[in-house]
């Protein structure tokens, strides 16, 4: 969860078109996966959930911990989002390579 996640994802954005030199041609793209969560219980259209929506990553990571939120579907569909490879993401805060695996659904945008 972020509030300034469409902001952080302009910046990188921003850097990554800058890296490629515009006045090229763009022969390589780049994906990139955004993890996604679900919290046990929770409904964004209820007004009084009883686990409060994470405001940061460490909130999120203490939900994950106690086993109150972690990998989306992962309860029917494991394989959709194992790739993203959430114990990675708990302990990084930089970019890293994920995989391809069989069955993978996932939420990513290209540059």
């Amino acid at each position: 969860p972020s509030a300034t996640l469409y902001k952080n994802l302009q910046n990188l954005i921003l850097k990554e078109q800058e890296l490629m030199n515009l006045n090229q041609p763009v022969e390589e793209k780049k994906v990139y996966i955004v993890a996604a969560f679900e919290i046990q219980d929770f409904n964004l259209l209820k007004e009084n959930n009883t686990i409060p929506f994470p405001s940061s990553k460490q909130e999120l990571i203490d939900l994950m911990d106690q086993g109150l939120a972690g990998q989306i579907h992962k309860s029917f569909n494991k394989e959709g989002h194992f790739a993203t490879d959430y114990e990675k993401w708990k302990t990084t805060d930089k970019l890293y390579e994920i995989y391809y695996n069989n069955h993978f659904e996932p939420y990513f945008f290209v540059i």
